[in-house]
């Protein structure tokens, strides 16, 4: 009978960390295909600002998959993480800007 002090934390979190990385692998997926299918469709018109926000919650989803397989063991590389954290924390701020921005600027 396995101890459950004797187990890592790397090892207990492994589907907390596959399940992280399928909603945002899901997630990228669905809003790649939204925003792919209204950017080559001429009848769908949508605005700037729509194009922006989506836009921006896309790079959310591909900051998180950059440390896909790196979220166990030894830490990645300085440039990945800080390639990881430019997008994850610059995604709330670049939605923000688009969404208190006037129109016309």
């Amino acid at each position: 009978m396995r101890d459950a002090l004797s187990d890592s934390p790397s090892d207990l979190n492994i589907p907390f960390v596959i399940a992280f990385d399928t909603i945002h692998i899901i997630g990228l997926v669905v809003l790649g295909s939204t925003l792919l299918t209204a950017w080559l469709s001429r009848q769908v018109q949508r605005g700037t600002l729509w194009f922006g926000f989506n836009l921006s919650w896309l790079s959310a989803s591909i900051g998180h998959l950059l440390l896909l397989g790196h979220q166990t063991g030894p830490p990645p590389n300085r440039g990945l993480c800080l390639t990881q954290a430019t997008f994850v924390y610059g995604t709330p701020v670049l939605c923000v800007d688009l969404l208190t921005r006037k129109p016309g600027f």
